[in-house]
């Protein structure tokens, strides 16, 4: 399952990019809003088939469904052009990926990519366990990860038109602001319906997070390599991605609090911040 999920984003998000110039951010949005989607609506027709046969049965009509519908999809997109689309064959511009190992750009965008990853896999699997800490039913508290997804489909649309009109770099910090207020804000919450606010403040910015990276990769480096630069900065990404739930549910299992995965998730974003205002600016002409 991992390997296949590692391929979704690289493959399709810079097909995107390379198809669409002048709206890539929104293009890019348009595309990460159909995964929050499937996120949402999938589920509950999981749960609805498990309950109708049984999970094995449930699972072969899923991955059937799956197999048919990616293959389908696939033999109906175009190969993207470089350049224009619809244009003339023609090289790409651009950097080579052996170049942009070589430039400081290329990994602080690694590093900012790192830092707010960790976060985006670390909240929608702590935060059930932390409302209902707080007091929450078991379906109240999985009710947030329905306005988180709500939210977060806000994001991706709302942030990928932001980076066609004021580039990746302030798209970032459009992102990171309204994260840090929640994770800060998550510190201080007990009150379960004050936590519904903060979950959605938070998934605003979790959806342009998903959003704004390859956009910022095209506009930063290119797109003669962009699936390789994209998908090493993801790669960079998933290793926060990876460590961030289980530390937390560490720091929980040691002091029965999350209070101190919170503080050190806005201390990374915090930093991610940082770095995203020491980018250079570019020319979107």
């Amino acid at each position: 399952i991992g390997v296949g999920l590692a391929t979704h984003d690289v493959v399709t998000l810079s097909t995107i990019a390379r198809l669409f110039q002048k709206r890539r951010g929104l293009m890019t949005g348009v595309v990460k809003v159909g995964t929050a989607s499937g996120q949402i609506v999938l589920p509950p027709v999981a749960a609805f088939l498990i309950a109708f046969y049984d999970w094995r049965l449930a699972l072969i009509i899923l991955g059937a469904a799956g197999i048919g519908l990616l293959v389908l999809a696939a033999l109906l997109m175009k190969s993207p052009v470089p350049g224009v689309m619809g244009g003339p064959q023609t090289e790409a511009e651009g950097f080579h990926f052996a170049e942009v190992r070589r430039n400081r750009t290329f990994w602080m965008i690694c590093a900012i990519q790192f830092c707010f990853f960790t976060t985006l896999t670390t909240i929608p699997f702590h935060i059930v366990i932390h409302g209902m800490d707080l007091g929450m039913t078991p379906a109240s508290a999985a009710f947030m990860l329905s306005v988180l997804g709500a939210t977060s489909m806000a994001g991706r649309l709302t942030v990928g038109g932001l980076v066609d009109r004021i580039g990746g770099r302030r798209s970032l910090i459009v992102c990171f602001v309204p994260v840090i207020a929640s994770l800060l804000a998550f510190i201080s919450i007990s009150t379960p319906t004050v936590l519904f606010a903060g979950i959605a403040l938070y998934g605003f910015g979790h959806g342009g997070f998903f959003t704004v990276t390859s956009p910022n990769v095209a506009q930063y480096f290119g797109l003669k390599a962009h699936g390789a630069i994209f998908g090493f900065v993801l790669f960079v990404g998933t290793v926060g991605g990876a460590i961030g739930p289980i530390m937390a549910g560490r720091i929980f299992d040691l002091g029965n609090s999350y209070i101190p995965a919170f503080i050190a998730l806005a201390v990374l974003a915090a930093l991610g911040l940082v770095l995203t205002l020491r980018l250079p600016e570019i020319n979107r002409n």
